[in-house]
């Protein structure tokens, strides 16, 4: 082959560009972001850099969930929800958050589950599938009140107290406060670092492992969008009941 001549130089640096363009593009980090369109059974959204939250804890990632007691894919993907954040990384926070539409803390009405989750919260028993429980088998009013608190190793009368103590109200307030800060509209909801909103609109079981898939390729992201060196493989999703049975039975 002719050497590149100065009369020859256009022809060969087209000739040349697409190996150039391949060497490039090997040498840029890879990045995760929403999918250009949404998914059958799920929305990401990824939030303006003006309105993006600042990581509400110390960890290197953090995973707020937000989700509701009578929603009803809230309820279906809450096990498989549940056994991912089992398989989280150390760095990586989980928050579970309630979403609160107009809520009102009281024990009649629309803000019953909402007033008893932010109790429960107080009391320390953050794990939602315990209560998940108790209301798909369809109490009301106080049977329904004190089979939550049974079902959480506590009592009705330690979870009213806690409803009724000092600082109950800024739990409340704050969970208005997040929801309207990060836009959720529907449940479950997974916000990944502030960054992104992810939508389970399905309760189908593959809409949840994908929209859990997407979230972990997210949290694998460095400060500036790009791909850790380390980025981990996602472990398999299974439902939590799987998983506690499987530690039973070793």
């Amino acid at each position: 082959m002719e050497p590149c001549l100065p009369a020859a130089l256009r022809a060969c640096s087209l000739l040349l560009l697409p190996a150039v363009l391949s060497v490039a593009l090997l040498a840029l980090p890879a990045f995760a972001s929403c999918p250009p369109r949404s998914d059958e059974g799920l929305r990401c959204v990824e939030y303006e850099a003006t309105a993006r939250l600042p990581r509400q804890t110390d960890a290197a990632s953090e995973v707020a969930y937000f989700f509701r007691y009578d929603c009803g894919h809230c309820q279906a993907s809450a096990a498989l929800i549940a056994g991912w954040r089992r398989n989280l990384p150390e760095r990586v926070a989980f928050r579970s958050m309630y979403a609160t539409w107009e809520d009102a803390p009281t024990l009649r009405g629309r803000g019953e589950l909402a007033t008893v989750h932010h109790g429960l919260e107080a009391l320390g028993a953050t794990d939602p599938l315990p209560v998940f429980a108790v209301v798909s088998r369809g109490l009301e009013g106080p049977a329904r009140f004190a089979a939550i608190a049974q079902a959480v190793g506590s009592n009705a009368e330690a979870l009213a107290s806690a409803i009724t103590a000092p600082g109950y109200g800024d739990r409340f307030a704050h969970a208005n406060q997040a929801t309207a800060d990060y836009r959720i509209e529907s449940v479950p909801a997974l916000v990944v670092n502030g960054r992104y909103r992810i939508e389970i609109t399905s309760s189908d079981a593959s809409a949840v492992q994908r929209a859990l898939a997407l979230a972990w390729d997210l949290l694998m992201e460095d400060a500036d969008g790009a791909l850790t060196a380390t980025a981990e493989a996602q472990p398999p999703v299974r439902e939590a009941q799987v998983i506690a049975f499987e530690e039973r039975i070793v």
